[in-house]
């Protein structure tokens, strides 16, 4: 967001689109598939000892801690599959920076910078 703001400042001209990039399609189904293991997980902590064998209620009873740890590391796994840290920019079409392709976040000056090259070079 402090890019855009900056952006919008040095370039006044320029319009700024922002969206999330897409992760990968194994990432998204590895993603959905922890997000279940989340749900299920919650549903058998929270109902277990209703629903589920007695064995299984109690196991889940006596280790409660642990079966919460695990049900809140597959939800944080799984929105950090779907996470791509992208930060791709554009000018007239023409790319002019790509994180995913570095694999670094450029600085305001030498994304400016960058842009300026663009900008002169369709001029």
């Amino acid at each position: 967001m402090e890019y855009a703001h900056r952006l919008r400042h040095a370039f006044h001209d320029v319009q700024i689109e922002g969206e999330n990039f897409p992760p990968s399609p194994l990432n998204a189904a590895l993603s959905g598939l922890l997000q279940m293991v989340f749900m299920v997980g919650l549903m058998a902590n929270l109902l277990g000892t209703y629903v589920l064998p007695t064995p299984i209620a109690e196991w889940i009873t006596q280790n409660r801690g642990m079966c919460i740890l695990l049900v809140l590391a597959s939800n944080f796994m799984a929105g950090q599959l779907l996470a791509t840290g992208a930060f791709e920019v554009s000018y007239n079409g023409v790319p002019v920076f790509s994180k995913i392709n570095t694999g670094y976040l450029v600085g305001f000056p030498e994304l400016k910078r960058m842009i300026d090259q663009v900008r002169d070079a369709q001029a």
